[in-house]
């Protein structure tokens, strides 16, 4: 069933799993390195060498739970041996169910084995009850085979068999699973989904609340504090639902205000809803997950949101059901030291209350008039918290735990992606031991509430260089356009200077997703882009290729959010506009120009022409033909604006050049010059305009074939530039 996978499968004897040595030997060989090791047990055979044997032996509950040299104590001792050693595989135990008739018997011994193995990160315990629950949903005979078992120490049927195949499968598959895959919004039908009947037409308390309607509240519940948001999208009256969740609040499990971030109660199509709800919540809609019960709603979304995830229910669907479901389980991090991809965080638990809380910050946003007054009245606060080898790091910080989760699941602002993906908690604490290594995090709050830690920078000095190099540039998207990776920036600066480096230089690497970063730095004026490979094109060059970006250390103390008002330059720009008021100098310009452009239009008679003539050309600084020439390209601006048709497509002088220049691309440019020039001066031409000797300035175009320059009467206007004199130019 899992293709690709290479299984070692090993057999261990009756009393093996009380002695570590024994069944740890192979897995923990350093010439065999694993990558999961799944390890399937029958507590009963803890017990008895040959369980089959005893099935009616009684034994003392107490005694086989509590002594200390009981094999289940020496099991878990064995397991927390494993569990200390840092360089060992995920452990993964699944239980499986004892004989029918002793089961009451080991049920006590295995919530023990439960507790004491959930305190333990690298290993993990999958109850007997889940495969036991998937093989009644399927079958309706019993899984356990008497006869077999004492004949053949196999006590399951080929069904069982089959269920415990598939339970190993999808243990096998948590391997590929990533923290960046991971489903974040679970959208609940109302009516026989939450709850049985239609609450419009029984009423609140007229809804029935089963034991499996409160089993399928009690697991959308847990999965929204391990950080999953819950939206309502049902087909019905707003007032009758909220009704029945207020009426019925003590006998819920779900609680609207707490754990509902979003509700979609209305007659639209349900597809209709949930795009809508990807839109509020700006999440994409491959990480949704719609449950109902009517299989034609079902079918509904399915067929419109190919990418949602559709769970359907059924009529009187078991208790255990989505216990099944594979996209809700936690991927298995390999060499993880714990597997802390799934850790929860604070983050996670106060995520629904963030999501709450931006839909007033929305509302917020809408009503102001300026982006700056938006984030004014925000009052955006960060609190940077750092970590060196000097500051240390506990092990189980949940700063860390927060950190390495940013590092797994940031997308849109990750600056080194491959880097951040790859890390994990040993690698991250070894970053921290290492000298001349910093990292850095960000906790933002605001008026409305707290944003958690948002943001995470992890940089080293490189002392040869004295460059400050960030290896990796963190900011979750819920801090997106509130100044935070600009504060970040600016206290980089103050590492970088403490530490004596020049510049800093970011680490670049490009994916379809990270365009938020790319646009941030690539807004700064004063960063260089680094590129490893060259390109023809500048801006794809930084687009599609990786490299870094680079600030000096005081340039990037000057970077700031929304800074034009404040700016240095803007406030000399500011002075320099205050003199020139004062001294009057813009009332000459202004003459200046009125008179150019009643010279050029010809609307002033020709003695007043001959006495202005002598005074422009004067200010011109040139000859009367030069300098009447020059007017309209004052008025226009510069020659380089007058030919920017034909230079649209030529690159500038600043892009990076080709190693072998292409002659004809040359020719095909002159040549597309003169064309512009020669049509801009047709175009301009005037009848009753005087004439004037025009000679040709060969210095404004490439060098043309050799031929006699003339003469030509050409009419002048206000726009006309220049003429070229040689013919067939």
């Amino acid at each position: 069933a899992v293709w690709n996978v290479d299984v070692d499968l090993q057999w261990l004897r009756y009393g093996s799993l009380t002695d570590f040595n024994e069944w740890s030997a192979d897995v923990l060989h350093p010439s065999h390195p694993v990558d999961l090791v799944l390890m399937l047990v029958r507590l009963s055979d803890l017990e008895a060498a040959h369980p089959e044997l005893h099935l009616t032996q009684k034994s003392d509950e107490s005694v086989t739970a509590e002594a200390a040299d009981s094999p289940i104590n020496q099991f878990l001792r064995g397991l927390e041996q494993y569990d200390a050693i840092s360089t060992a595989a995920p452990l993964v135990i699944l239980l499986c169910p004892c004989p029918p008739v002793t089961a009451a018997r080991f049920d006590a011994m295995e919530r023990k084995m439960q507790s004491k193995v959930d305190a333990m990160r690298n290993v993990t315990v999958q109850s007997s009850n889940l495969p036991v629950g998937l093989f009644e949903q399927q079958f309706t005979a019993a899984f356990y085979d008497a006869i077999a078992d004492k004949r053949q120490h196999s006590p399951y049927t080929q069904s069982m068999l089959n269920v415990l195949s598939l339970s190993l499968c999808r243990q096998i598959c948590r391997l590929f699973r990533t923290a960046s895959s991971r489903k974040k919004v679970i959208v609940l039908d109302c009516d026989n989904t939450l709850w049985g009947g239609a609450v419009a037409e029984v009423g609140p308390y007229g809804i029935d609340l089963a034991p499996r309607f409160l089993a399928l509240q009690r697991f959308v519940v847990a999965q929204q504090q391990r950080g999953m948001l819950l939206a309502l999208c049902s087909k019905n009256v707003f007032k009758d639902v909220r009704e029945a969740f207020t009426r019925r609040r003590g006998d819920m499990i779900i609680d609207m205000d707490q754990h509902v971030v979003a509700t979609k109660v209305n007659w639209q199509p349900k597809s209709e809803n949930i795009a809508q709800l990807s839109k509020e919540l700006s999440i994409g809609l491959d990480s949704f997950i719609f449950i109902d019960d009517n299989p034609l709603e079902c079918n509904e979304v399915e067929t419109a949101l190919p990418t949602v995830t559709v769970i359907s229910l059924g009529e009187d669907f078991p208790e255990s059901l989505l216990d099944h479901e594979w996209v809700f389980d936690d991927g298995l991090k390999v060499s993880s030291r714990g597997s802390t991809t799934h850790a929860t965080t604070t983050e996670d638990h106060l995520r629904t209350q963030f999501y709450q809380q931006n839909l007033v910050r929305e509302q917020l946003r809408e009503s102001s008039s300026t982006h700056k007054a938006f984030l004014s009245a925000l009052g955006v606060k960060i609190v940077f918290e750092e970590f060196n080898r000097e500051q240390g790091l506990e092990k189980r910080s949940a700063s860390l735990t927060r950190a390495l989760q940013l590092h797994h699941r940031t997308n849109q602002f990750n600056t080194a992606t491959t880097f951040a993906k790859r890390m994990e908690e040993v690698a991250l604490l070894d970053y921290v031991d290492a000298p001349d290594h910093t990292v850095i995090c960000a906790h933002v709050t605001d008026r409305f509430g707290h944003y958690g830690l948002v943001c995470v920078a992890l940089c080293q000095l490189e002392r040869v260089t004295n460059v400050l190099r960030v290896d990796s540039f963190l900011l979750s998207c819920r801090a997106l356009n509130r100044g935070v990776e600009h504060a970040m920036m600016r206290r980089l600066s103050e590492i970088a200077e403490r530490t004596g480096a020049l510049s800093l230089e970011f680490a670049w690497e490009p994916t379809e997703r990270n365009q938020p970063a790319y646009a941030f730095f690539s807004a700064l004026s004063d960063v260089i882009f680094a590129p490893k490979h060259y390109h023809q094109c500048k801006e794809q060059l930084r687009i599609s290729t990786a490299g870094s970006w680079a600030i000096t250390t005081d340039k990037a103390r000057m970077v700031s959010f929304l800074k034009a008002d404040n700016s240095p330059q803007s406030k000399v720009k500011a002075v320099r506009w205050i003199l020139q008021l004062r001294s009057g100098q813009w009332l000459r310009d202004l003459a200046f120009s009125v008179i150019t452009w009643m010279l050029s239009s010809t609307i002033l008679p020709s003695w007043i022409t001959q006495l202005l003539k002598p005074s422009v050309a004067r200010r011109l600084g040139g000859v009367r033909s030069a300098g009447l020439l020059r007017v309209p390209l004052r008025d226009r601006g510069s020659l380089e604006h007058f030919l920017s048709p034909a230079l649209r497509d030529v690159p500038s002088v600043n892009n990076i050049v080709a190693k072998n220049a292409d002659t004809n691309d040359d020719d095909k440019f002159r040549r597309k010059a003169r064309h512009q020039t020669k049509l801009a001066l047709v175009n301009h031409l005037h009848e009753e305009a005087p004439r004037l000797h025009l000679v040709t300035v060969s210095t404004l175009l490439p060098a043309a074939p050799q031929q006699s320059n003339e003469v030509v009467n050409v009419p002048f206007s206000d726009a006309a530039t220049v003429a070229i004199g040689s013919r067939g130019s």
